[in-house]
C-alpha cells in the first residue's frame, strides 16, 4: 500500500511510504513500512517494476519522474541501486488522475504512462 504524506504547506511536495504486506490471499499480514525517496516537485506517476533473480531475494522498484527508489522487500528497506542480474517487468503505475493515487496494473497499461 503506498502512503503519501504533504510535507510544506503550500507547495507541492510529499513523502512517500511503501507498507509491505504478505499474503496468498486478499487480505495480508503487514510486515513492515519503507520510506521511498521524498518527491519534491508535486504529484506525480509513480511506476512499479519487479525486479527479480535466480534464488535472490525480490525487489521492487518505484519510479518517480525525478528519483528512483528500490526497495528489498523481505528486508523492508531502501536499497541504494539495484544489483547486477536482475531482471525488470512493469507491475503498474499510482496515477495522480484522482485523489489519492490510484493504481493502474499492468494488465490495464502495459506501460508506464510518458508523461510523467
Amino acid at each position: 500500500m503506498l502512503e503519501e504524506r504533504l510535507t510544506h504547506p503550500f507547495l507541492a511536495e510529499y513523502d512517500y511510504r511503501l507498507q509491505v504486506f504478505y499474503s496468498a490471499d486478499r487480505y495480508g499480514e503487514y510486515r513492515g513500512t519503507v520510506d521511498l525517496v521524498t518527491n519534491p516537485g508535486g504529484r506525480t506517476f509513480l511506476c512499479l517494476y519487479s525486479l527479480t533473480a535466480a534464488d535472490r531475494a525480490p525487489l521492487l522498484e518505484v519510479a518517480d519522474r525525478m528519483e528512483t527508489s528500490i526497495v528489498d522487500l523481505p528486508a523492508h528497506r531502501r536499497l541504494p541501486r539495484a544489483p547486477q542480474g536482475y531482471e525488470r517487468r512493469f507491475v503498474g503505475a499510482f496515477v495522480e488522475e484522482a485523489y489519492p493515487l490510484r493504481f493502474v496494473p499492468a494488465q490495464i497499461e502495459r506501460t508506464c504512462p510518458s508523461e510523467r
